[in-house]
């Protein structure tokens, strides 16, 4: 059974020795739970890539490994200008990246405008709040923060186009998986802004609506990221990479939820069906 992973930096395992990364504590998992040692989870995330990008990778690369299930772990920065991301030589390399790589194509930065703009357009976002204590932290620490933090801003607004970007992407990674004869599930993994909170999160909510919708599985660690934050635990480096903590947290999420909706081997799902 196996089981393909596609995402960013994230997912890749970024600052975390793969031991700690959910994707390998996942495979452990499922190991002991099935007691069936033919189970992969294989990790295809690439730091820097976001929908349009995973798209492609599973296309172009993920077929070939036949899998049983395919999932897509999302990051609040899937819906920002994805060069935010890039160093000067990067973005110069890859000036011709298409319009469909971007979640907003009007918002392309220049380099002239690229933490400006990125910054400005905070203002409209109701989240955005939550996280200008980090930022000013994070620009006292750091001088050429700027640039990240426009990425690190939540857009959960209705009116722009970031939104249906995403879910046709999505939509084109369910259907190629459905050809694979694979599942699908997209993974809403938290960020630190929204672990103070008690309400449901909209961009959670958000991300659950498109899955009922278009047919697919979202798994949602939030709830119990946010126990966890309660305790105090370290679940974050950074705006966005999880601690080993937080890589745990997701592997047994993604555990109990896969399960839950029989995503996974019988002999796997027989103990949430139990419960």
């Amino acid at each position: 059974f196996r089981i393909i992973v596609l995402g960013d930096s994230v997912g890749f395992g970024y600052g975390v020795e793969a031991s700690e990364m959910f994707t390998r504590l996942l495979e452990q998992e499922l190991g002991e739970t099935s007691g069936d040692e033919g189970i992969e989870v294989l990790n295809l995330a690439v730091s820097g890539y976001n929908p349009y990008t995973q798209a492609a990778l599973l296309d172009d690369v993920g077929r070939s490994f036949e899998p049983d299930l395919v999932i897509v772990q999302f990051c609040i920065n899937d819906l920002n200008d994805p060069t935010l991301h890039f160093d000067a030589q990067t973005r110069i390399h890859l000036g011709t990246i298409p319009d469909a790589a971007f979640p907003d194509p009007a918002a392309r930065r220049s380099e002239a405008t690229f933490a400006a703009s990125g910054l400005s357009l905070c203002r409209r976002s109701r989240v955005c709040s939550r996280v200008d204590d980090l930022v000013l932290a994070a620009r006292a620490r750091d001088p050429d923060q700027d640039a990240k933090l426009a990425a690190a801003r939540p857009v959960d607004g209705s009116d722009g186009p970031e939104w249906p970007w995403i879910e046709a992407l999505y939509l084109e990674m369910a259907r190629a998986s459905r050809e694979m004869g694979a599942g699908f599930a997209v993974l809403a993994f938290p960020y630190p802004a929204q672990l103070g909170g008690h309400d449901p999160d909209p961009v959670q909510t958000r991300l659950i609506e498109l899955g009922k919708r278009n047919g697919w599985h979202t798994i949602n660690p939030l709830p119990r990221f946010r126990t966890a934050a309660r305790r105090r635990e370290e679940l974050f480096m950074d705006f966005w990479h999880p601690t080993p903590p937080g890589h745990q947290l997701a592997a047994d999420e993604l555990l109990e939820s896969l399960a839950c909706a029989g995503l996974l081997l019988d002999s796997a799902s027989t103990a949430c069906e139990s419960d």
